[in-house]
């Protein structure tokens, strides 16, 4: 069992879905119960809300945390809670078919849009941060990206020259894109919010 686990732990999907799962749930399921004790006690002071920039109770309560009718976070905690299972199923020696892979993919990408529009919403529109949503636009990312490594390597969409190329790159490349993101993401906020930021300095 534990030589399985070693084997499937070098593998960087397995560890890429893993950490993003985890961090995923972990985010959705803090901010439910943050919400739930703002439902319960309306003077309520989330944990998470630090400053008038990282304040997650205004990001939570707002109209874009309710996009289908319902808390955001339970959308999380469903679909990470998935990605976990699918960790455990490659652990246990799963072989998972292409289908499946190229259907994983369909919903991680909605999943990465959703949170470039969560971003949006929260840097321009509501203008706060919240340190649980930080913590989910990572983990999909991550899901998302290794997920669509994962996927060029297996040519589960195909194979041409083009395709080809940009696999092999991603491949080669595939840490240093991800947290070239993360830099893009983190260098927008800093510029967003410096004029908060400098008073600290």
């Amino acid at each position: 069992m534990k030589k399985v686990i070693k084997k499937y732990f070098k593998n960087k999907l397995v560890i890429a879905l893993f950490i993003g799962g985890f961090l995923g749930l972990f985010a959705a399921f803090a901010s439910s119960v943050e919400y739930t004790n703002s439902l319960k006690n309306p003077s309520y002071h989330a944990l998470c809300s630090i400053n008038p920039i990282i304040s997650c109770g205004s990001v939570l309560g707002s109209q874009q945390g309710f996009v289908f009718g319902f808390s955001n976070s339970y959308i999380g905690m469903i679909a990470f809670s998935i990605i976990l299972g699918v960790v455990t199923c490659l652990i246990a020696g799963a072989k998972l078919s292409n289908w499946f892979w190229k259907l994983f993919q369909v919903g991680t990408t909605f999943g990465f849009i959703f949170s470039l529009w969560l971003i949006s919403q929260s840097l321009f529109v509501i203008k706060n941060l919240c340190v649980y949503c930080m913590v989910t636009w990572v983990a999909i990312a991550t899901v998302f990206w290794y997920g669509l490594v994962h996927n060029l390597e297996q040519k589960n969409f195909g194979n041409n020259k083009h395709l080809e190329k940009f696999s092999k790159f991603a491949s080669k490349h595939h840490l240093d894109i991800l947290l070239g993101w993360y830099l893009l993401i983190f260098l927008i906020i800093v510029y967003k919010f410096w004029y908060y930021w400098k008073t600290l300095i």
